[in-house]
């Protein structure tokens, strides 16, 4: 459920950002995760190039791990934060 919900936010955000969902096209049918801390966030990219919540049993094709104080201190604006998130 967690997961839908992130996706319909995202995805209004995106609403008017053509240019990002054109990059995001790119990566469709791909399952992107989002780990903040115990948190786990499993999001599809559709053809269209927006979120969707991800099969439980899909492949990840990228995950970012993000530690509480990492997230806070993005929250916060810290743009020097940004370069240690850790993908995989």
């Amino acid at each position: 459920m967690f997961n839908r919900q992130a996706a319909a936010a995202l995805n209004h955000v995106l609403s008017n950002a053509d240019w990002a969902r054109a990059e995001l096209r790119a990566f469709h049918d791909s399952v992107l995760e989002i780990r903040l801390d115990s948190i786990a966030l499993r999001l599809a990219i559709t053809g269209e190039g927006r979120f969707a919540a991800a099969d439980a049993s899909a492949s990840t094709a990228l995950l970012v791990q993000i530690d509480p104080l990492m997230a806070a201190r993005l929250l916060g604006g810290d743009t020097a934060a940004r370069n240690l998130v850790r993908t995989s």
